[in-house]
């Protein structure tokens, strides 16, 4: 059974964590008015959460991120199918780049083409 922080036990529920933010400096960044967060990287985050029952996810790109998509992709693989990623993305991209597998400007790669539900 694990504890909370009190010592009180903890339910065992599957948890969808709606908004988490990985920040993981191997990949750009880009100040938005002079700020940077620290990183928070996906071992950081499993560390965070290793007591709860986090089966999914939505990661959420920062400001910060830009329309980088590189870290996004390299999060979704290193957490794994339960987790969907939210950016941003230039307002020149259309929808049809968007559903395109391999779409540069989306950053689009294999990786994320596995991960869309109808590739399953």
């Amino acid at each position: 059974m694990n504890l909370a922080s009190n010592g009180s036990p903890m339910p065992r529920h599957p948890l969808f964590d709606a908004d988490l933010h990985i920040i993981n400096p191997q990949f750009p960044l880009e100040p938005n008015a002079g700020y940077l967060p620290p990183s928070f990287t996906v071992q950081d985050y499993q560390d965070r959460t290793a007591h709860l029952s986090v089966v999914g996810g939505a990661v959420v790109s920062g400001s910060f991120q830009g329309f980088d998509q590189t870290y996004l992709l390299d999060a979704l693989h290193r957490l794994g199918p339960g987790f969907v990623g939210v950016t941003q993305l230039p307002v020149t991209v259309t929808d049809e780049q968007v559903l395109t597998p391999g779409c540069a400007p989306c950053g689009s790669t294999s990786a994320a083409e596995d991960r869309r539900p109808w590739n399953t």
